[in-house]
């Protein structure tokens, strides 16, 4: 894992340093400006009975009145209410390899074991 800037935290979610970059440039790419708009991080339980989550990845142009903005090195992140409990302590990173590459998601608290696959990355 990449490291964790100091700023970059905060009670619901943290950003890596490479999640910080990578963000940002797929934003430059969409000539989205991290000041004025965001990524919105969005998790959902899975239908599985397992209480797994799946997460997503969007960028919005400003938050809705109802959400969690916090700033990760000057990016602004949005996390609406029904995710908010689902996103505190979770780790956004991205990371490459030979395999590919892509951003990740670290839930501490998430139980091994369930068989519906993929719940927590």
């Amino acid at each position: 894992m990449s490291s964790i800037p100091a700023d970059a935290t905060d009670d619901s979610i943290t950003l890596t340093d490479d999640a910080v970059r990578e963000v940002r440039a797929a934003m430059a790419a969409e000539s989205m400006d991290p000041e004025e708009s965001g990524l919105r991080v969005v998790a959902r339980e899975k239908n599985c009975n397992c209480g797994s989550v799946q997460y997503g990845l969007r960028f919005d142009p400003e938050p809705a009145d109802e959400d969690t903005v916090s700033s990760h090195d000057g990016l602004q992140v949005f996390v609406d209410p029904t995710s908010r409990e689902h996103v505190a302590g979770v780790v956004l990173d991205y990371v490459s390899g030979p395999r590919g590459s892509g951003f990740t998601v670290e839930d501490p608290t998430a139980s091994d074991g369930c068989g519906c696959g993929g719940h927590h990355h």
